[in-house]
Protein backbone atom coordinates (compact mmCIF):
# COMPACT_ATOMS: atom_id res chain seq x y z
CA UNK A 1 0.00 0.00 0.00
CA UNK A 2 1.09 3.74 -0.51
CA UNK A 3 0.03 6.68 1.11
CA UNK A 4 1.45 10.14 0.47
CA UNK A 5 1.13 13.29 2.35
CA UNK A 6 3.04 16.32 3.01
CA UNK A 7 5.52 16.76 5.92
CA UNK A 8 4.35 19.47 8.58
CA UNK A 9 8.42 18.40 11.05
CA UNK A 10 9.55 21.45 9.78
CA UNK A 11 9.33 24.70 7.17
CA UNK A 12 10.09 22.28 3.77
CA UNK A 13 6.72 20.89 3.33
CA UNK A 14 8.54 17.91 1.26
CA UNK A 15 5.97 15.86 -0.45
CA UNK A 16 6.37 12.15 1.44
CA UNK A 17 5.45 8.44 0.06
CA UNK A 18 5.09 5.99 2.56
CA UNK A 19 5.08 2.53 1.09
CA UNK A 20 3.71 -0.02 3.60
CA UNK A 21 4.15 -3.78 3.12
CA UNK A 22 1.16 -5.13 4.75
CA UNK A 23 2.91 -8.81 5.22
CA UNK A 24 6.26 -7.58 7.15
CA UNK A 25 4.38 -4.38 8.61
CA UNK A 26 7.98 -2.24 6.93
CA UNK A 27 7.11 1.57 6.27
CA UNK A 28 9.86 2.88 3.65
CA UNK A 29 9.35 6.73 3.69
CA UNK A 30 11.07 8.68 0.52
CA UNK A 31 11.05 12.47 -0.59
CA UNK A 32 12.47 13.71 2.46
CA UNK A 33 15.28 15.92 2.82
CA UNK A 34 15.54 15.67 6.33
CA UNK A 35 15.86 12.66 8.86
CA UNK A 36 12.14 14.23 10.46
CA UNK A 37 10.68 13.27 7.57
CA UNK A 38 10.98 10.19 8.12
CA UNK A 39 10.46 9.62 11.58
CA UNK A 40 7.06 12.31 11.01
CA UNK A 41 5.92 9.59 8.08
CA UNK A 42 6.21 6.71 10.26
CA UNK A 43 4.77 8.26 13.20
CA UNK A 44 1.73 9.04 10.83
CA UNK A 45 1.31 5.78 9.51
CA UNK A 46 1.32 3.67 12.49
CA UNK A 47 0.04 6.35 15.24
CA UNK A 48 -1.15 9.55 14.45
CA UNK A 49 -0.56 12.74 17.12
CA UNK A 50 -1.86 16.00 17.25
CA UNK A 51 -1.78 18.57 20.16
CA UNK A 52 -5.78 19.35 21.15
CA UNK A 53 -6.44 23.13 22.08
CA UNK A 54 -9.66 24.32 23.16
CA UNK A 55 -11.11 26.17 26.31
CA UNK A 56 -12.62 25.53 29.58
CA UNK A 57 -14.49 27.49 32.13
CA UNK A 58 -12.90 29.97 33.94
CA UNK A 59 -14.82 31.32 37.02
CA UNK A 60 -13.38 34.82 38.08
CA UNK A 61 -13.31 36.57 41.63
CA UNK A 62 -14.98 39.34 40.25
CA UNK A 63 -18.60 39.77 40.61
CA UNK A 64 -20.04 42.59 37.70
CA UNK A 65 -16.62 44.15 37.39
CA UNK A 66 -16.49 44.26 41.23
CA UNK A 67 -14.16 42.01 44.19
CA UNK A 68 -17.08 41.78 46.51
CA UNK A 69 -20.84 41.70 46.52
CA UNK A 70 -23.59 39.64 46.08
CA UNK A 71 -24.18 37.23 42.88
CA UNK A 72 -22.21 34.62 41.01
CA UNK A 73 -18.91 35.69 39.91
CA UNK A 74 -18.37 36.09 35.70
CA UNK A 75 -17.27 32.99 33.65
CA UNK A 76 -15.16 33.36 30.74
CA UNK A 77 -14.08 30.95 28.13
CA UNK A 78 -9.90 30.35 28.84
CA UNK A 79 -7.73 28.98 26.19
CA UNK A 80 -5.75 25.99 27.04
CA UNK A 81 -4.25 22.72 25.42
CA UNK A 82 -2.25 19.48 25.82
CA UNK A 83 1.13 19.74 27.20
CA UNK A 84 2.07 16.89 25.07
CA UNK A 85 0.62 15.44 21.80
CA UNK A 86 -2.08 12.82 21.87
CA UNK A 87 -3.15 9.65 19.74
CA UNK A 88 -6.19 11.12 17.35
CA UNK A 89 -7.83 8.46 18.00
CA UNK A 90 -8.13 9.38 21.67
CA UNK A 91 -9.53 13.29 21.09
CA UNK A 92 -12.84 13.17 21.19
CA UNK A 93 -12.75 11.02 24.91
CA UNK A 94 -9.65 13.59 25.88
CA UNK A 95 -12.00 16.59 25.05
CA UNK A 96 -14.87 15.09 27.14
CA UNK A 97 -12.66 15.29 30.32
CA UNK A 98 -11.37 18.68 29.51
CA UNK A 99 -14.93 19.47 29.68
CA UNK A 100 -15.02 19.13 33.26
CA UNK A 101 -12.03 21.21 34.22
CA UNK A 102 -13.47 24.31 36.09
CA UNK A 103 -9.94 27.13 36.14
CA UNK A 104 -10.90 29.67 39.30
CA UNK A 105 -8.93 33.56 38.88
CA UNK A 106 -6.30 34.18 38.57
CA UNK A 107 -4.54 32.09 35.99
CA UNK A 108 -1.02 32.33 34.43
CA UNK A 109 -0.03 31.58 31.05
CA UNK A 110 1.38 28.20 31.01
CA UNK A 111 -0.10 26.93 34.32
CA UNK A 112 -1.15 23.18 34.50
CA UNK A 113 -4.68 23.24 35.16
CA UNK A 114 -5.02 19.26 35.19
CA UNK A 115 -3.46 16.25 34.87
CA UNK A 116 -5.63 13.98 32.99
CA UNK A 117 -5.04 9.94 32.18
CA UNK A 118 -5.29 8.63 28.50
CA UNK A 119 -6.71 5.62 27.66
CA UNK A 120 -2.98 4.35 27.44
CA UNK A 121 -2.28 5.48 31.14
CA UNK A 122 -0.59 8.23 30.22
CA UNK A 123 -0.31 11.38 32.35
CA UNK A 124 -1.19 14.31 29.99
CA UNK A 125 -1.02 18.07 31.61
CA UNK A 126 -3.51 20.68 30.67
CA UNK A 127 -1.79 23.98 29.96
CA UNK A 128 -2.96 27.68 30.03
CA UNK A 129 -2.69 28.79 27.11
CA UNK A 130 -3.39 32.93 28.49
CA UNK A 131 -3.63 34.90 31.78
CA UNK A 132 -6.63 36.02 33.30
CA UNK A 133 -5.25 38.89 35.17
CA UNK A 134 -3.00 41.95 33.28
CA UNK A 135 0.56 41.26 33.78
Amino acid sequence: MIKKLTCIACPRGCALTMTIDDATNIIEVSGNSCPKGAIYGKQEVLCPMRTLTTTVACRSARCNGKTTGFGEPEVIRLPVKTGCEIPLEEMKSMIEKIRTITASTPVRYGDCLAQLTAENGTKIPILACASTEAE
